[in-house]
């Protein structure tokens, strides 16, 4: 997603892509990388509780309900970070950190409980983290949406996210892409 700002910015169609609507504009964007990026995390899964074998004690659907809100949750932080950090190739190395970090953070290889207690609360800004909880809900412990829907609600929330940093890229598009400065950047997050 950040990579895909990035060529946009590059190109000099950031601006135009922009114009036709901030949530419209972005939605026709994403709209594939979402269903390919999906239809991935399905297959996955597919495999995993299927063909492997895992345990899935829950229902299947809330697992691709749970994939879904995952990629849109990524999508709309990246496109945060591309819209807080204008620099194409700096935003693309943050988000790949960030991504890293989320395999840290979120309990796939050092279970969080271990971590300090600041630590623990830091893991919680990750969308892997809700959806590693909320999956791990209904697979191993064969729960529904009345126990994990906290985790789904805050990987929708994630959402906010995104809509923040279309506002960043149009402020940008509207101002040139080398004259948003840090001023501008206050001034915007006010205006939010």
């Amino acid at each position: 997603t950040s990579y895909m700002i990035g060529t946009e910015r590059k190109k000099g169609t950031l601006g135009e892509w922009l114009s036709h609507g901030l949530p419209g504009s972005w939605i026709g964007k994403m709209l594939p990388y979402t269903l390919w990026f999906t239809l991935l995390g399905v297959l996955g899964n597919i495999i995993m509780y299927g063909w492997c074998g895992y345990t899935m004690l829950g229902n299947f659907w809330i697992i691709v309900l749970d994939t879904l809100l995952l990629v849109l949750a990524m999508q709309s932080t990246a496109t945060f970070l591309a819209g807080l950090i204008p620099e194409p190739h700096l935003s693309t190395c943050v988000c790949a950190i960030y991504g890293t970090l989320a395999f840290t953070m979120s309990g796939f290889s050092y279970p969080v409980s271990s971590m300090p207690s600041f630590l623990q609360g830091f893991s919680m800004i990750f969308p892997l983290r809700h959806y590693y909880l909320a999956g791990s809900k209904v697979s191993m412990f064969g729960c529904g949406l009345t126990d994990c829907w906290m985790h789904l609600l805050i990987l929708f929330a994630f959402q906010a996210m995104g809509l923040v940093g279309l506002l960043l890229l149009h402020k940008q598009t509207k101002g040139g892409f080398y004259k948003f400065t840090d001023g501008q950047l206050k001034e915007t997050i006010k205006e939010i």
